[in-house]
This record gives C-alpha cells, sequence and structure tokens, in this order.
C-alpha cells in the first residue's frame, strides 16, 4: 500500500475510536465535577440508579434458569441463561419476537459472555417495585 492509503486507514480508525468512544471536553468536566464534588443530586441519582439496578436483577432472578449477575456500575446487567434450555441467540430472538424485547447476545463481548444476554435498567422506575 502506498503512504496515502495508510495514512487514510490510520486516520479513518482513530475517527471511528472518536465517533464511538469520543465525549467532548465539557462533558468530560462536568462529569469530573459530578463526581469530585459531594452534590446531594449526584447522591439521589446514585440511589436511583441501586434502586433500579438491584429491581433489575431481582426481577431476572424471579424467573427459573435466569441468572442475573449483579454489577458494581454501570445501567447494564447480565444475565446467564444457559438452564432455560435455549441459546442466548434464541432466547433473545423468543423475547424480541414475544414481547417486543430486545436485548443484546452475550456472545458480542466475547467467549466469557456466551449463554448470557445483556439488558439495559434506565427505563425501570426504583420507586414502581409493582411495574
Amino acid at each position: 500500500m502506498g503512504d496515502r492509503t495508510e495514512t487514510y486507514i490510520r486516520a479513518s480508525g482513530e475517527f471511528v475510536v472518536f465517533i464511538l468512544f469520543g465525549i467532548p471536553d465539557f462533558i468530560q468536566n462536568a462529569a469530573y465535577m459530578g463526581l469530585d464534588e459531594n452534590l446531594p443530586e449526584v447522591a439521589l441519582m446514585r440511589e436511583e440508579y441501586r434502586q433500579r439496578r438491584d429491581l433489575a436483577c431481582a426481577s431476572l432472578n424471579h424467573y427459573p434458569g435466569i441468572r442475573a449477575i449483579q454489577p458494581v456500575g454501570g445501567m447494564f446487567v447480565m444475565a446467564d441463561v444457559l438452564q432455560i434450555g435455549l441459546s442466548a441467540q434464541h432466547f433473545a430472538e423468543h423475547l424480541l419476537v414475544g414481547y417486543c424485547l430486545s436485548v443484546l447476545v452475550g456472545e458480542a463481548f466475547g467467549a466469557s459472555a456466551m449463554a448470557h444476554i445483556r439488558s439495559g435498567w434506565w427505563w425501570i422506575s426504583g420507586n414502581s417495585r409493582n411495574s
């Protein structure tokens, strides 16, 4: 390959990384301040997300053959679905077709996540345990 092609490939790779993982400086600075300062709003949101996480994990663990892995942080939960008798792919398809519920198959995260699904809990309200 020529120098121009290699330069283009390298620049394209950096561009893709920025699109997928880049966060503008002002957002990084705001996040840093929110974590560095002892703001009551941060404590309230942390508690809200803890309640959402706990509710999501408890709800998943309610079903025989599904074992939620409680995360320490983040807004996604991985659930082991090996014992239900379907592959993670078939289980995910069943959720999508039968319940209009979209989850990500764990294989997207490598071999250690096989037979798992990933789901978010940002839509769950920690204050509405009956939903």
